[in-house]
């Protein structure tokens, strides 16, 4: 809680004050929003959901080569814990820039599309268990350095973070993680259609990677990912799929998503499916699909969401569920 009242101190502090002379904080943006959700899952309690409430503070980077973001959020997946995510260090000069913090490192295509503009509840599992921190945390420590061409045809990542996430302090940490992104949209008469790839490799030090490996087993090796993707964006249509890979020693994860919406006027339809295999023996992996509709009474600022989540093989474990969602920007 003291981490809260901190975070909205130094927020009220950079909003514009009449009559008084133009400070730094003041060229700085401070936005949120909040979703409730309701969640039925057919066996088991339901209720209601405080899914996010997300603030951040951030400068405006057309005002000087430095930058800073300061991000954090507070949520009920996370046992009602106000969470410090992302505070960061930015520099540009032209079409090169680093940042310097604690931040996601980049990989992947849809764990940097804003969880407030996808056209579904939730990203996919496997993005969120197969990313470099997806179960350390999401964030690591460290530098990364980006690379974007004017008409960003090209853009591509390079950084160097601790490699333990960010759930636990390490003094003894005898690890690194290198991660490496590029995004690529140079094919002639169309536009709209990019692909790329994410590489990762990590030299693990004692890491437990729930969700990947039994937990029982605390990693120490070679820890390497790879990830490709696509999407095409035309109009009232966005397609997009992904597929990522984990290699550690002897054990192997994978999976994909495929997703696809359509927009028309404050209409959302959309539809994915996705498979996640994970290295544990006792887990009964298989493929699941998610049904959506959007209402966007003000575009993603205000956004009314129904969704339908539920197993396509007999051999998955029944985890549907049918979840409504009110995202108000605050």
């Amino acid at each position: 809680m003291k981490r809260l009242v901190l975070f909205l101190c130094v927020a009220v502090l950079s909003l514009p004050r009449t009559g008084q002379a133009a400070t730094p904080l003041e060229n700085a943006e401070f936005k949120g929003y909040i979703q409730i959700r309701a969640e039925d899952n057919f066996n088991g309690p339901s209720g209601f959901l405080l899914r996010r409430l997300k603030m951040w503070l951030r400068s405006n980077p057309e005002l000087s080569p430095w930058s800073y973001k300061i991000q954090a959020t507070f949520s009920g997946l996370s046992g009602e814990k106000f969470f410090l995510q992302d505070v960061k260090i930015g520099y540009r000069s032209g079409n090169f820039s680093c940042d310097l913090g604690q931040f996601v490192p980049q990989f992947s295509l849809q764990r940097f599309q804003h969880d407030y503009r996808l056209p579904v509840l939730e990203r996919a599992r496997v993005i969120n268990v197969l990313i470099p921190n997806g179960t350390l945390g999401v964030r690591d420590v460290g530098l990364q350095f980006n690379y974007e061409n004017t008409r960003s045809h090209i853009r591509t990542h390079f950084g160097i973070f601790n490699g333990y996430g960010i759930k636990h302090f390490r003094s003894d940490n005898k690890g690194y993680l290198l991660t490496h992104k590029t995004s690529l949209g140079m094919f002639h008469g169309m536009p709209h259609f990019r692909v790329g790839y994410s590489l990762q490799y990590r030299k693990a030090d004692r890491l437990w990677l729930k969700d990947i490996l039994p937990d029982s087993v605390r990693f120490s090796g070679d820890d390497f990912r790879y990830n490709v993707f696509a999407v095409f964006r035309e109009k009232c249509l966005t397609v997009q799929a992904e597929y990522l890979q984990a290699i550690l020693g002897g054990h192997k994860a994978w999976g994909y998503y495929v997703l696809g919406s359509v927009t028309l006027h404050k209409h959302q339809f959309a539809v994915e499916c996705e498979e996640y295999k994970d290295s544990i023996g006792s887990t009964r992996d298989g493929s699941f699909a998610r049904l959506d509709y959007n209402y966007l009474w003000q575009s993603y600022k205000t956004k009314f969401s129904l969704d339908y989540y539920f197993p396509l093989t007999h051999t998955s474990p029944k985890a549907s569920a049918i979840s409504c969602q009110i995202q108000l920007f605050l």
